[in-house]
């Protein structure tokens, strides 16, 4: 069953703003961008441009899918942490390129703020995925995100009980023998050693 309560969570929005931003700069460059023909140099950044946005974009409709599905749990492995700052890179660089090859188009130059306004979202994500991990918890068992307690468990330190003395009645001769007895005494088949 589908739970759209994740569109209302940090993460969940999050996600929203990124796909926003880039489908604005998806729109953008693929309309008003113009690829002067015969430029290979202007052909391969734009060929860059196209894989990484749109790559960012299916990932991130992917991970929002598997959220809606009941997939949180993806939330706390390493997987959204590496695909979130892989994103967040690539796109900045996007936009650098974006930045670079623009001279006068307006399509590039409009792509490149909105690509780096979803830069910005992927760091955000990149901070909520870390929190999800728990990798930004403190660790302490005491202060604020300390885990509650079960009921009837005591919170005080632990202290050792005293060291154990067995009660008279249960100190008796055993397969050892008593220090200061003579070592011929000592049956053959006691199994214990003397002490002198």
């Amino acid at each position: 069953m589908a739970d759209l309560s994740i569109f209302f969570s940090k993460s969940g929005i999050t996600k929203l703003v990124e796909l926003l931003f880039l489908i604005v700069a998806m729109a953008t460059f693929f309309s008003l961008h113009v690829v002067r023909p015969g430029n290979t140099a202007d052909q391969d950044s734009a060929y860059f441009i196209t894989a990484m946005v749109v790559s960012a974009f299916l990932q991130t409709c992917f991970l929002l899918i598997v959220y809606v599905f009941g997939g949180m749990a993806i939330q706390k492995t390493l997987y959204e942490f590496i695909v979130n700052s892989f994103y967040a890179l690539m796109l900045m660089v996007a936009a650098i390129v974006m930045f670079t090859v623009a001279k006068i188009d307006a399509g590039a130059i409009v792509s490149g703020i909105f690509t780096l306004l979803a830069t910005v979202a992927y760091g955000a994500d990149i901070y909520f995925s870390l929190v999800n991990m728990g990798a930004l918890a403190r660790t302490d068992t005491q202060g604020v995100n300390a885990p509650p307690m079960p009921a009837g468990v005591n919170s005080q330190p632990f202290t050792p009980p005293p060291t154990y003395v067995p009660p008279p009645s249960l100190v008796g001769p055993g397969p050892y023998v008593v220090p200061n007895q003579d070592r011929n005494n000592v049956n053959s088949g006691d199994l214990g050693t003397t002490r002198s």
